[in-house]
């Protein structure tokens, strides 16, 4: 398909910055037992349920009433299943066209991005699945089974070669059909099946189904492709006992037809067609020489306003805000993947993240700047405000505490799950805007999260670390950030993405081998973000695999419970007593 303009939009990550009630995308921990936000166990006593948690449907359905299964939701599309079945069941989340508009699908390229894991001792099926031409068609795009593979006696009818792998055509009569362990009430079905499966051994598998390519090459074959019902994640069990954790679940919409009717710009963050925009006047969000910028108008909530971003040198960049209910402005580091097709690739390790800035900010009310952030999987929001104008926190907010961090003393604060996500809230006691508003000074944003870490919240996989400027309350003003620096360990992160000369960059120093228990990710202190490694180090050494040296920490011979249990009590300050020396041997 020739795209003529591109646009890319997810109903799923709207923005999860502006309000207690953003959008944000799906995602969740490789082990459910960590989930950082609570799951809604659906009541499975009915053969059918269907609701809907925040912008996704769900559906559960089993064809045996005396059958056992279990269903629970989390938000952005992520959920638990188990089952106990003498016959078929389903569970899945995603989309129901009807309810979402169909100006989000016409003319649209439709993607899943998904992480998940499946334990069961016979049939299953995972992947893509939905209803078409008038429900009068069931559809399945297969990329994981178990005991047995769909259509594995049948002929296809033709094949599509997408997203790394190569996937089968067929057109099955449900009146006689083998293909699917299910009954099924249309008449006809369209599969498309993996040649090679994605799970090994029960391991957690991860991919990206382009499913407007599978409709595509169905019509190619004489399948005729209409009147879409729904898209959804779907796992598929017959006659077996078992269980699944879908752990991302994240649907996108690429308009592809530049006729066709486009989600309100107000609505979804997009990509720029043009490369080279500097201003933008309406939601976006994109890469520019290492630094992500991220403009978004909140008008869930509120009325919007008009709005400017300019996007300079660095990690600068100037805003104007007019009447705006509540509007963001942020530029900076993110944690992005081989999908953002112009972004930095990068994989958090653990490293240390700080912010120096300086900006002129001019407003008639409401506004805020500091720090903002995404954390564990989009599933929390994170702040800190060093400076402000008429602004106080929401009496929704928990006060924790007070710290020192860095050069300032600041409260902290939990805002409790909206439906979508967290809050957590660094406010600086001294504001640091001044009354000719002018702020300048450093973040150092890992202590924040080392703080959090000290009063109970969890912290892992930032996503997002930006200088943020937010205008609220109806608020009309300016902005000219004239510094912004984001560092990972003391170094710029557009020097560190290759777009400044590393000519003039002293060499570092040999780091001299210095063994700290408990410092897993070889950063000289024992945070958070150690514990994260020393959980899925536990994880590695539950299923059989090799741990580092360093996850053991009572130097037993091996990674087990109570290296995390000791580590988890260093973070939180207590006294324990363990070997000085490096551990030799772990499996």
């Amino acid at each position: 398909m020739n795209k003529l303009f591109k646009r890319i939009v997810s109903i799923a990550m709207s923005a999860s910055m502006c309000m207690s009630g953003g959008i944000a995308a799906a995602h969740a921990e490789d082990d459910p037992s960590w989930s950082f936000l609570p799951f809604e166990e659906i009541n499975t006593d009915q053969t059918n349920v269907e609701g809907c948690s925040g912008l996704y449907d769900y559906a559960a359905w089993r064809s045996n009433e005396a059958d056992e299964t279990k269903f629970s939701v989390g938000s952005f599309g992520v959920y638990n299943c188990e089952w106990d079945l003498t016959d078929s069941a389903l569970f899945m989340t995603g989309h129901r066209v009807d309810k979402r508009g169909t100006s989000y699908i016409e003319g649209s390229d439709i993607y899943i991005s998904y992480r998940a894991n499946v334990e069961c001792d016979g049939y299953y099926t995972f992947g893509a699945y939905g209803w078409m031409n008038d429900c009068s068609t069931e559809y399945f795009i297969i990329d994981d089974w178990g005991d047995y593979k769909p259509c594995q006696d049948k002929e296809p009818v033709g094949s599509v070669e997408t997203e790394g792998g190569v996937y089968d055509i067929y057109k099955v009569s449900t009146v006689a059909s083998l293909c699917t362990l299910n009954s099924s009430i249309g008449p006809y079905q369209y599969w498309s099946v993996r040649r090679e499966k994605l799970s090994e051994d029960y391991s957690t598998f991860s991919n990206t189904i382009a499913v407007s390519e599978h409709f595509a090459a169905w019509e190619e074959a004489g399948m005729p492709v209409d009147d879409l019902y729904e898209v959804m994640l779907c796992v598929d069990p017959y006659n077996s006992k078992g269980k699944a954790n879908v752990l991302r679940n994240s649907i996108y919409y690429a308009v592809t037809d530049p006729d066709a009717e486009t989600p309100d710009p107000n609505e979804d963050p997009y990509v720029p067609e043009n490369i080279d925009q500097v201003t933008f006047t309406e939601n976006s969000g994109d890469e520019r020489g290492g630094y992500f910028y991220s403009l978004y108008d909140d008008t869930i909530f509120g009325e919007g306003g008009t709005m400017k971003m300019d996007v300079l040198d660095g990690g600068n960049f100037n805003c104007e805000w007019n009447n705006n209910h509540c509007v963001s402005f942020c530029r900076g580091l993110a944690y992005l993947d081989k999908n953002n097709t112009r972004s930095i690739v990068r994989e958090y390790a653990g490293e240390d993240i700080s912010i120096d800035y300086k900006a002129d900010i001019e407003s008639d009310g409401t506004v805020f700047a500091g720090s903002y952030g995404c954390l564990n999987n989009s599933r929390v929001d994170c702040y800190i405000v060093d400076g402000w104008k008429d602004w106080q926190i929401s009496d929704r907010s928990e006060y924790l505490g007070t710290e020192t961090i860095g050069d300032g003393i600041y409260d902290i604060y939990k805002t409790p799950f909206n439906g979508f996500f967290e809050e957590y809230w660094s406010v600086r006691k001294d504001n640091k805007l001044s009354e000719d508003g002018t702020m300048e000074g450093s973040i150092p944003v890992t202590e924040h999260f080392a703080a959090y870490v000290k009063y109970g919240l969890d912290i892992a996989d930032p996503e997002r670390v930006m200088f943020n400027v937010e205008g609220r309350d109806g608020s009309s003003g300016s902005a000219e950030v004239t510094k912004n620096i984001v560092k990972i360990d003391d170094v710029d992160i557009a020097v560190s993405a290759g777009f400044e000369s590393l000519e003039n960059t002293e060499a570092p120093a040999e780091e001299e081998d210095v063994y700290i228990p408990g410092d897993l990710n070889n950063d000289l202190t024992v945070d958070s973000f150690d514990l994260v490694v020393a959980r899925r180090e536990l994880i590695k050494a539950i299923d059989g695999n090799d741990t580092i040296v360093e996850a053991d920490i009572d130097c037993s011979g091996a990674t087990k419970i109570n290296d995390l249990v000791l580590i988890t009590r260093i973070v939180l300050g207590d006294e324990v007593s363990v070997p000085k020396t490096r551990p030799q041997r772990v499996k």
